[in-house]
């Protein structure tokens, strides 16, 4: 399934792992797909990405690029 619902993991507000992650498994969940802002230099993002990308999966999304998300959409 692809999408195009989009999501702020808020890891830029400093927040625990885990409500980053909430955040994105929320936004996931609002269609059939993600795209989400994380930041790289966001402790919380390295700490739960892993976890949030068996969420996704499990719940039977893809991760893939934006290139892809956007060729799937005849973009």
């Amino acid at each position: 399934r692809l999408g195009t619902v989009t999501g702020d993991s808020g890891d830029w507000r400093g927040i625990p792992g885990p409500e980053v992650q909430a955040n994105m498994v929320r936004a996931a969940g609002l269609g059939g797909g993600v795209i989400t802002v994380s930041h790289c230099d966001a402790p919380s993002t390295a700490e739960t990405l892993r976890d949030s990308i068996r969420a996704f999966r499990a719940a039977g999304l893809r991760i893939v690029t934006v290139s892809e998300l956007l060729r799937a959409m005849g973009r």
